[in-house]
């Protein structure tokens, strides 16, 4: 509304903060995409990183190869457990929203949901090399809250871990 418009302004406004200026639909929208973006960026990392270890590579040295001194590649995230259950959430309510047609959404969080997996396979590869196997083994797990003084941990992937 007009009148929560100019109380944003005058609250924000003495704050050198920009506003951007949207109806309350592109507003909503606009978190989705951009959740949906980063959760798709993730995903693509998290991809490469499977390939990567699948072949028996090193995804961190090929990931540091990549972005050596290209500005394009700064951007190249690295591969691990998805940054939170925001991205997840969204994502999911981009595709409701769109009916499902968003297919790269859901190759997305194929990807990242099976990440836990993924990291699981590789150390039980890393501990055959020595003969060894995850029976009796004891690991701890960092991740298993996102954030300080937050107790929504229902879709961190460190519990699927």
């Amino acid at each position: 509304s007009a009148s929560a418009l100019a109380h944003s302004r005058l609250l924000f406004g003495p704050l050198a903060v920009d506003l951007v200026e949207l109806g309350l639909l592109e507003a909503e929208v606009a978190v989705l995409f951009l959740n949906a973006w980063r959760y798709v960026v993730l995903g693509t990392a998290n991809q490469f990183y499977h390939i990567a270890t699948s072949k028996g590579l090193d995804f961190g040295r090929v990931r540091k190869a990549i972005m050596h001194r290209y500005r394009r590649a700064l951007g190249f995230p690295g591969a691990g457990l998805t940054a939170g259950p925001r991205l997840f959430k969204d994502t999911m309510q981009l595709a409701a929203y769109c009916r499902h047609t968003f297919s790269l959404g859901h190759a997305a969080m194929l990807v990242n949901e099976t990440m836990p997996d993924c990291l699981l396979d590789q150390a039980k590869r890393e501990l055959a090399l020595s003969g060894r196997t995850l029976a009796g083994v004891k690991c701890g797990i960092l991740g298993m809250a996102f954030k300080p003084d937050s107790d929504d941990g229902c879709e961190s992937l460190a519990f699927k871990l």
